[in-house]
């Protein structure tokens, strides 16, 4: 049975997927840009891209168990919606905070 959340086509899922890598690579590389240049003085760059690569890898083998047991468990589509419910909240998170104007 395939969920509805599918693309027919599979075309289609290849450019989704190829979106889905693409945006992935941009957000890491953003995340590198944003916060290592701040490090520079520190001399620590080198360690917090290390560190954020080793997590980046970590999360990677741990989401694919994570996930395939929840494919099982809670359907498909309903992991769909999960995935793009944690996209939405990263969105949010990352979003810049406006900062108050100081008198």
């Amino acid at each position: 049975m395939q969920s509805a959340y599918f693309i027919r086509q599979p075309i289609a899922n290849i450019i989704c997927l190829i979106l889905a890598i693409m945006s992935s690579n941009a957000l890491l590389t953003m995340l590198y840009s944003r916060y290592c240049p701040v490090l520079r003085d520190t001399g620590i760059v080198s360690s917090v891209t290390g560190y954020i690569d080793f997590i980046s890898y970590m999360s990677a083998a741990v989401s694919t168990k994570l996930f395939a047991n929840a494919a099982v468990t809670i359907g498909w589509g309903n992991l769909i919606l999960v995935w793009c419910s944690l996209m939405i909240i990263g969105v949010v998170v990352a979003l810049p905070k406006k900062k108050e104007a100081t008198l």
